[in-house]
């Protein structure tokens, strides 16, 4: 089995989150150890995947470049400022409203094995529900989570394919619904996307009704077409292949909607894309019928592309969801579900008011997955701050709204 460890503060929760969530992990020893090996192909491809994992990871470079560190120093700020008991000046409104209205703890997500893999997550819960319902944001990031061999000292996290990579998210899913959590949301933020490919094979109780792709990987294919001409791109992909280390997450998105069609689940598929995403655009963008393809399986689905006002091109894949607003340049390609897409209004408050608002059970709870680059500091500020300040704000409006009609009654 798997567990949770609560390192601060506890609150009662829908299910219980304890200090320690066991999950008993399916996942093989050889996704996870480079073994010894008298086979010299076997052992160069693992050098070889080893390298392409520094271009998903590159917080796992030696050294760390010194752009990161300051990141994370100025997300860890941030952090500090949510969880100081007392207002202070320098907070902002969003920031003084998330410390009043969340309280926020780290736990653990331990998965037994011969080499136990230890995830760290940060939950953000609301104090007080409005019209009944109350918001769980749980954070995952790719960095800063840990494994250990029985007898040994816990040691950096080490995937050694993309398999093992994409399955840490899928683990966390599948011990919180373990232990009686239900997520009702699922954000993907750029390379979180790689989740998507663990699903190919998976119960689909255990996924969310809600997928939410941020920005977010199409396939290693697509991002060398983008980036590497002919014919490195090739030779890169054949390396990828043969290394372990190839993805397809658009693929595997619509695979499990046509495999578990007509099961009786509304299936809901939010894709926000950046039109000059330095990443994901142009040759690195989800094909252009996609949204008709979910369609097609039954899902309802909402496809945009934003193009954030007075931000330079190459810091659309960066840019928080309080940036991508819709306006002249937006293209709304299908909203089925739907979602009040309007304008000058962020994409952060979009999906408070049409997605955590919704559903009938007490929580909505949402597990995001952070993009390559974040730890767990830098996701709070980057992808939790914009989603919880809209909630905040959300709850306001109605209560507002209530007091209203109580007066004019």
């Amino acid at each position: 089995m798997a567990t949770v460890d609560q390192k601060r503060g506890v609150v009662p929760m829908q299910g219980t989150l304890s200090p320690v969530m066991m999950y008993q992990s399916t996942s093989t020893d050889g996704n996870q150890r480079i073994s010894q090996s008298w086979n010299p192909c076997e052992n160069l491809l693992r050098r070889v995947g080893l390298v392409l994992r520094q271009f998903l990871l590159p917080l796992y470079r030696t050294p760390m470049d010194p752009h990161f560190t300051v990141e994370q120093q100025l997300a860890k700020d941030t952090t500090s400022a949510l969880s100081s008991v007392e207002s202070a000046s320098h907070h902002t409104q969003d920031l003084e409203s998330i410390r009043q209205h969340f309280v926020i703890r780290d736990v653990e997500v331990q998965a037994p094995g011969a080499i136990s893999q230890i995830f760290s997550l940060r939950v953000c819960e609301s104090k007080e529900s409005v019209y009944g319902k109350k918001f769980r944001l749980i954070l995952f990031s790719f960095n800063g989570n840990a494994e250990k061999e029985e007898g040994t000292e816990r040691r950096r996290w080490e995937p050694l394919t993309i398999k093992a990579l994409s399955e840490g998210p899928l683990i966390v899913l599948k011990a919180l619904k373990q232990r009686g959590i239900r997520i009702d949301s699922l954000i993907t933020n750029s390379l979180g996307n790689v989740v998507l490919e663990s699903f190919r094979d998976v119960k689909p109780d255990v996924i969310p009704h809600t997928i939410i792709i941020n920005r977010g990987l199409t396939s290693i294919r697509k991002i060398l077409n983008k980036h590497c001409p002919f014919p490195v791109n090739c030779i890169l992909h054949r390396a990828a292949k043969a290394s372990g280390w190839d993805a397809n997450p658009e693929e595997a998105l619509l695979h499990f909607l046509e495999t578990n069609k007509g099961n009786g689940v509304q299936r809901k598929v939010v894709i926000i894309e950046a039109e000059k995403d330095h990443y994901f655009s142009q040759e690195g963008r989800f094909a252009a019928d996609i949204h008709e393809r979910i369609q097609e399986t039954g899902a309802q689905v909402l496809r945009a592309g934003f193009y954030p006002p007075l931000v330079h091109p190459r810091a659309h894949h960066a840019v928080t969801l309080n940036h991508l607003v819709k306006n002249s340049a937006t293209r709304v390609f299908a909203n089925t579900i739907p979602l009040s897409v309007e304008e000058s209004k962020p994409m952060s408050e979009v999906i408070a008011e049409g997605v955590f608002f919704h559903g009938d059970e007490e929580y909505h709870t949402c597990l995001s997955i952070s993009g390559n680059d974040a730890n767990l500091d830098v996701a709070t500020a980057r992808d939790g701050v914009p989603l919880l300040a809209a909630f905040a704000k959300e709850s306001q409006k109605r209560m507002n709204e209530t007091g209203h009609e109580e007066r004019s009654a």
